[in-house]
């Protein structure tokens, strides 16, 4: 059961309806409130079911096609070159701004997701609690995320190496319910985001520097990964390799 004072927000927040502030307000909450974070993970499943449903049927090519030429056929036969000559231009047009619009749309996305992260990353350095389930065994990590989040993944095995799983939280990045995993190294904090791949991250599929942190991020199938630290990029390395190969398994 949502908390009450929070519950009236969860649909405006799942449909992108909220303010900046408000949206971030809600976003933290959502990150401490196991209670609103399940309410709103049902509820975003229950408005992509329905929105499946509504893409289930559509014409069919040979149907759009067959409309078009009857259209065609009873259109006017006055030449009308200079009229088609018109609306090509208009249609080349619009898709340049469409094409545009949503590069810059893109790119917005990204810079808002590294600062979620980077954000998430740094109040966890602060934090005497970083993590809700805290085990350095991926047998008891992994399975904690059952039925908080929609995917599964796979985590790699440590033994032998130079990194520690601390433990691991559910958070919602982009108003999506991800994963987050905490590694140590030496004196270093690694965190490690795994989302469903609609995760706006397409433009860091290299390695990223942003406000000193090291970001570096890439897909597996359906899955984004992103790893964050303030470790040097070689120390990470060994890791991201792990975390590769464990996602192929």
């Amino acid at each position: 059961m949502a908390c009450s004072e929070w519950e009236t927000k969860i649909d405006p927040y799942i449909d992108s309806e909220l303010d900046a502030a408000d949206a971030a307000s809600f976003g933290s909450h959502l990150n401490s409130c196991p209670e609103c974070a399940a309410e709103a993970l049902g509820r975003m499943k229950l408005k992509r079911a329905v929105q499946s449903a509504g893409h289930a049927h559509f014409a069919s090519t040979e149907f759009r096609t067959r409309i078009r030429s009857q259209v065609r056929g009873r259109s006017s036969s006055t030449p009308r070159t200079a009229w088609l000559a018109f609306g090509l231009a208009t249609v080349m047009l619009i898709f340049f701004a469409v094409g545009a619009a949503r590069f810059s749309v893109r790119r917005s996305q990204t810079r808002q997701v590294v600062a979620e992260i980077t954000d998430i990353h740094t109040s966890n350095l602060a934090t005497a609690n970083p993590v809700d389930v805290v085990s350095s065994d991926r047998h008891t990590v992994k399975p904690w995320f059952q039925g908080k989040i929609p995917f599964a993944f796979n985590l790699p095995e440590l033994e032998g190496t130079d990194y520690t799983l601390v433990g691991g939280r559910m958070v919602f990045l982009e108003r999506e319910p991800s994963a987050m995993l905490v590694y140590k190294r030496g004196a270093h904090i690694i965190s490690v985001f795994i989302a469903q791949e609609r995760f706006p991250l397409d433009r860091l599929d290299s390695p990223y520097l942003s406000s000193s942190f090291h970001i570096e991020s890439w897909r597996k199938g359906q899955l984004r990964y992103c790893v964050i630290t303030d470790a040097d990029p070689h120390e990470v390395q060994p890791l991201v390799a792990l975390l590769k190969s464990a996602a192929k398994g």
